[in-house]
């Protein structure tokens, strides 16, 4: 092709877009979905990799009754080095209509959580991590409190964001070595003004950067 007296190489301008594209656009694709009990809220889990593909992020998308509540929520952080996500976390069992837990499995639930929205706004969401569970709460109603037994393995921390406003918040808290070790543990995840805390009225708990070790912090997407 001659164009003004000199020439073009199309098929060369289309491969040099395309690399363009590939070193700019993430590859995407969905790893896993599930519905709730009832089909209220269907939750996906995709994976992302940006050139070189090196790193991979893994996000989480909810939509309810069929509309879009939470987009690209990121759940994981990983590179080539590490498992992929489904062998981390194989499981994913419904606690409750609004209760999504994602995990490496179904042993000993000897600890407990109890999480308290203690303000007059709703929450979008609340994401709940230890070393090997995820617990995700959908839709948490003003002055809603919920009871939930896990493992307390490594680090126990809480994210979440209110629905009107988008506001981010998070906490996250390590046990000593003392007082982690042994006998049932329980903590208190209260959510209050614009902001979360995470105590335990059994052991001392020693507040960290939030939120798991993949993240800084809750505003790291």
């Amino acid at each position: 092709m001659v164009e003004n007296g000199k020439k073009t190489y199309p098929h060369l301008i289309a491969v040099a877009v395309l690399l363009a594209v590939i070193l700019i656009v993430p590859f995407g694709r969905a790893i896993s979905s599930t519905s709730s009990p009832n089909n209220k809220y269907t939750v996906q889990i995709s994976q992302e990799r940006s050139f070189p593909y090196i790193e991979r992020y893994i996000y989480l998308n909810v939509s309810r009754s069929g509309e879009l509540l939470l987009r690209r929520k990121l759940l994981y952080t990983g590179d080539f080095l590490d498992q992929e996500v489904n062998s981390l976390y194989p499981n994913h069992s419904w606690l409750s209509e609004s209760i999504l837990k994602i995990g490496l499995g179904e042993g000993a639930q000897s600890d407990a959580f109890q999480i308290s929205n203690n303000t007059s706004y709703r929450l979008k969401y609340l994401l709940i991590e230890t070393y090997e569970d995820k617990f995700v709460l959908l839709d948490v109603a003003p002055g809603a409190s919920v009871n939930v037994n896990f493992r307390y393995v490594g680090r126990l921390s809480c994210q979440g964001e209110f629905s009107d406003s988008g506001k981010r918040f998070g906490d996250a808290v390590e046990l000593s070595n003392e007082s982690g070790n042994g006998g049932n543990k329980q903590f208190l995840i209260s959510v209050k003004g614009d902001s979360v805390s995470i105590d335990s009225p059994q052991q001392t708990a020693n507040h960290v950067t939030c939120c798991a070790v993949d993240r800084s912090d809750f505003n790291h997407e």
